[in-house]
């Protein structure tokens, strides 16, 4: 018993579909194949760890910030207000961190670039949080009333002052410069961008004495206990 339609004419068509179908297959698996590496594949850290991406493989990585942490104020327009305060302090509650990083609320008038009032205002407020607002349950009263109760972070790393501590960066210098790259807005137009990084990490790491040809963050380490 033949299943083939008795129509000359549908014969045709079905013939032509016959031979078109495994060369448009292989069409969608060849563009596949081709964005492989353009591809960016979203994981969680646990899908992450389970699934080991290759090496050079491009990926999200989500699920690192809890729900109600990030704090969204009008760029260019923050200010060291109480309310940022309360903001910052509330983050801190709920996320109960041990070590808070953050820069320098001191101005640096020989290098103004690394002195955008938007930092300097949040590095203030950051800093205030810490000590003493996120700990007092008498500040900011509102936050126990949304249930987030004192907490007390032990140290701060804060940039931009004379460093005490310094962490080798070389491993992951890549991703560093990787993850400054997605920031286009800020540094689309900087051709030089690794090579910079490259030469501040590298004077950071002869600061701190790691052997030479290593590259490092410096901070200041405070004790906030």
């Amino acid at each position: 018993m033949s299943f083939l339609p008795k129509s000359p004419k549908a014969r045709r068509r079905l013939t032509l579909l016959a031979v078109i179908a495994p060369i448009l297959a292989l069409a969608v698996g060849m563009t596949l194949w081709g964005l492989n590496d353009s591809i960016s594949f979203f994981y969680t850290p646990s899908q992450a760890d389970a699934a080991k991406p290759p090496v050079g493989r491009s990926v999200q990585l989500g699920g690192l910030v809890q729900p109600g942490s990030l704090v969204k104020h009008p760029d260019g327009r923050v200010e060291c207000t109480l309310d940022l305060r309360r903001d910052i302090s509330r983050v801190i509650r709920q996320v109960k961190p041990d070590l808070v990083m953050s820069l320098t609320s001191v101005r640096d008038w020989d290098r103004m670039y690394f002195s955008h009032p938007d930092h300097l205002a949040v590095a203030e407020a950051t800093a205030c949080a810490v000590y003493p607002d996120a700990r007092n349950p008498h500040a900011h009263t509102v936050l126990l009333a949304e249930g987030y109760v004192p907490h007390a972070v032990e140290r701060m790393w804060v940039a931009g002052l004379e460093a005490n501590r310094w962490v080798d960066i070389t491993d992951v210098f890549d991703r560093k410069v990787a993850a400054l790259r997605s920031h286009e807005s800020q540094v689309s137009d900087r051709t030089n961008l690794e090579d910079l990084l490259r030469e501040w990490a590298s004077a950071n790491a002869v600061a701190g004495g790691l052997p030479e040809g290593r590259l490092a963050e410096s901070f200041r380490e405070i004790d906030a206990r």
